[in-house]
């Protein structure tokens, strides 16, 4: 892993504490969703607390991202869209991460409230730890 991989791994793994103490209820907040009086309904839209979006913000800021997460969750995952990647990332190593991640913050672009559901299910934290672990320097 180069030198600057390793920053930006740490820099992303200082979030760690975030999301193990993190509200899920004020992390995201849903607003719209309501008629208005001239008859429009508006589409609920998700809006991410400003240290969630640090972190967002850190992962595009690094060199983490994976420009082709989708191939190579094709071939390391077959069945990535439906199985529960919680479980893959118990096991992953920091390719697969990479991947992983880079689909988590890419997703929101196409479904609101992706990362909602990220926070929800413990995925960010489960990324970061193994992120974390593959990352430390052998015994």
């Amino acid at each position: 892993m180069s030198i600057e991989n390793k920053m930006n791994t740490q820099e992303l793994c200082s979030f760690i504490s975030y999301f193990e103490n993190i509200d899920p209820d004020k992390a995201c907040q849903w607003k719209g969703g309501e008629k208005r009086e001239d008859g429009v309904i508006t589409m609920p839209y998700p809006i991410y607390e400003k240290e969630f979006m640090e972190f967002v913000e850190t992962f595009y800021k690094s060199e983490i991202s994976l420009h082709d997460y989708q191939n190579e969750l094709n071939q390391r995952v077959p069945d990535w869209q439906t199985v529960n990647m919680n479980a893959i990332v118990e096991t992953a190593d920091f390719e697969l991460i990479r991947a992983i991640l880079t689909k988590c913050i890419r997703v929101e672009r196409f479904c609101d409230g992706a990362w909602d559901s990220s926070i929800r299910s413990g995925l960010f934290l489960d990324i970061l730890r193994r992120l974390n672990t593959v990352c430390q320097p052998p015994l």
